[in-house]
Parts: structure tokens; C-alpha cells; sequence
């Protein structure tokens, strides 16, 4: 990725237990560069899924912008679910800043 880009990234979201997944309230998610750099804070666009039934998975698209100040190399992308209802869940992923 180039600074300054825009990067496009999908998140599934798998139910595993027995009962619905209900999406109301829809929850936050944030998100990271590196060590706990917080990039975004967001709430999920929900709008199109009421709910994620069990043994069910639901994908969405998300979109970072990459900081014009962020250094160049490897570094850690960070996708957290912020629900209260249940235990965080933290999605890392490895990308590279190039000039």
C-alpha cells in the first residue's frame, strides 16, 4: 500500500454459536496500524443484515485510508469488533508501505 491510498479489505463475521446473532444495536469496530495506532472508529453498516444465524457467516467491505505520515515497511493492520454483548474479537492482518 502506498500512503495516502485508500485500502479495501473484507471482514467475515462467522455466528458459531446456536442462536441469532441479532445486529441491533449494530456494533462498533476500530481500527489499527501498528502498535495501537487507532486509525478509525466506525459502526458497522448493519442496514443490510438484520441478524447472522447460526452456523452462518456474513462478509463486509471496509475501507482504510492509509496516513500520508505512516513509515514505510511492514507493518500490522488491526480489525476489532467492539460489542459488549460478546467477547472482543481482533482480526490482524500483515501489509506493506511502499514510497
Amino acid at each position: 500500500m502506498k500512503a495516502g491510498s485508500t485500502l479495501v479489505y473484507y471482514v467475515s463475521i462467522a455466528n458459531t454459536s446456536n442462536l441469532d446473532y441479532r445486529l441491533n444495536p449494530c456494533p462498533d469496530y476500530n481500527e489499527f496500524l501498528g502498535p495501537k495506532v487507532v486509525i478509525e472508529s466506525y459502526r458497522l453498516n448493519c442496514t443490510p443484515v438484520a441478524h447472522i444465524a447460526p452456523a452462518s457467516t456474513v462478509t463486509f467491505e471496509m475501507r482504510m485510508k492509509i496516513p500520508n505520515v505512516i513509515g514505510l515497511g511492514r507493518t500490522q493492520l488491526q480489525w476489532v469488533l467492539l460489542d459488549g454483548r460478546i467477547q472482543h474479537i481482533t482480526t490482524p492482518a500483515q501489509i506493506e508501505i511502499v514510497q
